[in-house]
């Protein structure tokens, strides 16, 4: 019998949350019917966004979080949303996505339109995805922040991408 490596383990964790949050809502929660694995980031009219787990890296003070409409299919891309969100003002923000194998980006690259960020500021980011297989899947985002010039500070925050099933 094999370990998992403490990397997969977090990774399985995080999905397995994702899928106890699908489909629930957030009065369910408030009931005591169920536990909700979501944390309480935004307004439920403000979508259901969930926190991306730092992987690696030092911790920024921004924090990444991230919303998926729809269930992912194979063949069929899928939009993902990206929120930054800091409590105090940053600037010379970067995103750089890294996609495992069976996961391609489809359409424009992720960039930012504005690298600044304000105190309580939100930036939202959009991008879509397609699958060539099922099974899980480590979407990776490499943020960097250009403290002053030449020195920059950055940190990888993984997105669980659960692709097929039930």
């Amino acid at each position: 019998m094999s370990r998992l490596n403490p990397n997969r383990s977090m990774l399985l964790a995080a999905g397995l949350c994702l899928l106890a949050a699908c489909g629930q809502s957030p009065d369910e929660a408030k009931t005591g019917g169920s536990v909700s694995a979501r944390p309480v980031a935004a307004p439920a009219s403000d979508g259901d966004w969930v926190m991306a787990v730092r992987s690696s890296g030092v911790e920024l003070p921004v924090f990444l979080r991230f919303e998926l409409a729809q269930r992912p299919g194979v063949g069929t891309a899928f939009p993902v949303r990206l929120r930054l969100e800091s409590p105090e003002p940053v600037e010379g923000l970067s995103l750089r996505l890294e996609l495992p194998e069976g996961l391609a980006a489809v359409g424009p690259p992720l960039s930012l339109k504005n690298p600044r960020l304000a105190a309580g500021g939100k930036l939202d980011q959009a991008l879509s995805l397609k699958a060539g297989r099922e099974g899980m899947f480590e979407v990776r985002i490499n943020l960097s922040l250009a403290a002053s010039p030449g020195k920059e500070q950055s940190a990888v925050f993984s997105i669980p991408v659960i692709v097929g099933g039930p």
